[in-house]
C-alpha cells in the first residue's frame, strides 16, 4: 500500500526544514531499496522509514545550531556584551546583526549552519582584537 496523505505532508516539510527536497528523489531509491525513484511509490513502511530518518536528522541538525547558538552567545559574554541583569545584551546583538559589520545580516535564530559559522568566526576574530589591544 501507497504512503498516505499525512505522511506525504510530513515527508516534505521534514525534506524542506532540513533542505533536501533536491535529495528526494536519491532518497526514494535508498528507502524502497531500488524500486522506485518517486516518494509517492513509497510504501507506509518505507515512507515511515525515511520520515524517522528525516527526523532524527532534523533533531541532530537542530541540535547542532543550537550548539553554535550557544557559541555566540558565550562570545559575548567573552567581550562583556552584557545587560546590567548579568544576561547576554540580545538586543546589542540584534543591532550587531542588523548593522554593516555583521558578516552575516540576519537574526541568529534565523541562520543556518554556514552562516553561524560565519558568525562565530568573526565574533571570534573581535575577541581576540579586543584582546591584543
Amino acid at each position: 500500500m501507497q504512503r498516505t496523505i499525512h505522511q506525504n505532508r510530513t515527508l516534505y516539510r521534514l525534506l524542506s526544514d532540513i533542505g533536501w527536497l533536491s535529495e528526494k528523489e536519491d532518497l526514494a531509491h535508498a528507502y524502497s531499496h531500488g524500486r522506485t525513484a518517486k516518494t509517492s511509490e513509497l510504501t507506509i513502511e518505507e515512507c515511515d522509514q525515511l520520515i524517522k530518518f528525516l527526523e532524527d536528522r532534523l533533531k541532530l541538525n537542530n541540535e547542532i545550531l543550537e550548539k553554535s547558538r550557544r557559541r555566540v552567545i558565550s562570545r559575548m559574554y567573552d567581550m562583556g556584551w552584557i545587560t546590567d541583569k548579568g544576561k547576554a545584551d540580545m538586543e546589542r546583538l540584534k543591532d550587531f546583526l542588523n548593522s554593516e559589520k555583521a558578516a552575516v545580516k540576519k537574526p541568529l535564530n534565523k541562520q543556518n549552519r554556514e552562516e553561524l559559522s560565519r558568525t562565530i568566526h568573526q565574533f571570534e576574530l573581535m575577541l581576540k582584537k579586543k584582546y591584543e589591544k
